[in-house]
């Protein structure tokens, strides 16, 4: 048995110049290994934006009596992220095609949900 986490989650960046991948609990863009996200969260279903300039995945983060999910969006130029949304479950986030919006499913049930990049509007 092995402590390593295999490289997991391989997507194209719009571009096909580029690709990302998660690599333990961290988001690298390739070929030169970019740190994107992550931080010590299990991290699923990452997506590249149209425009290419951010990345947009769901984590659970560990806390300490409050584990939790949450959509993140971070920018691919390393200048920072953002909690979208938060929840007991979040995942599959897909962005519209002009990048204006992001759609993804949270609490449980599987309920659908969309939201700006911001998380400045959140609907179901």
């Amino acid at each position: 048995m092995s402590d390593t986490l295999p490289i997991t989650n391989p997507f194209w960046a719009p571009d096909s110049r580029r690709a990302a991948y998660v690599d333990r609990t961290q988001i690298y863009v390739w070929p030169d290994r970019t740190l994107v996200g992550g931080g010590n969260n299990f991290i699923s279903a990452p997506t590249w934006s149209p425009s290419g300039d951010r990345i947009a995945y769901s984590r659970v983060v560990l806390a300490p009596g409050t584990p939790h999910s949450e959509l993140v969006v971070a920018a691919t130029d390393r200048s920072g992220e953002a909690t979208v949304f938060a929840a007991s479950a979040v995942g599959q986030p897909e962005w519209s095609p002009d990048g204006s919006l992001l759609t993804f499913v949270a609490d449980g049930a599987p309920n659908l949900y969309v939201a700006t990049p911001t998380g400045a509007t959140s609907t179901r």
